[in-house]
């Protein structure tokens, strides 16, 4: 509310629709959602892509957006979780309710 001019976006809507997300923030900065554009976006968040980044090239960033919504709850512990809701805390909780941060498998 304070800066009207910012424009907030959270990952998971950009990892549920890619390409509807992408086109929107394109246009509301003025910008043309090209061609180009649309199949670097829809080539990087393939669900032909990884679920998860693979050791042997931990930097490629091409993964499946829509299964990293949930890959998450079994890669990190409880602790790490809650550590990361304690640093995060002032502004998450605008965004995430509570029970996101209690999602974490039982197996971590």
């Amino acid at each position: 509310q304070r800066f009207p001019q910012f424009r907030i976006l959270l990952q998971e809507d950009l990892s549920r629709d890619p390409l509807a997300e992408f086109a929107s923030l394109y246009h509301s900065v003025g910008l043309g959602f090209t061609k180009p554009a649309i199949t670097t976006i829809a080539a990087s968040s393939s669900t032909e892509n990884p679920e998860e980044p693979q050791l042997e090239n931990p930097y490629e960033t091409r993964l499946d957006s829509r299964a990293t919504l949930e890959s998450w709850k079994g890669r990190l512990t409880a602790d790490e979780v809650a550590r990361i809701r304690r640093v995060t805390e002032v502004v998450a909780s605008a965004f995430y309710p509570d029970a996101i941060w209690s999602q974490v498998s039982s197996s971590s």
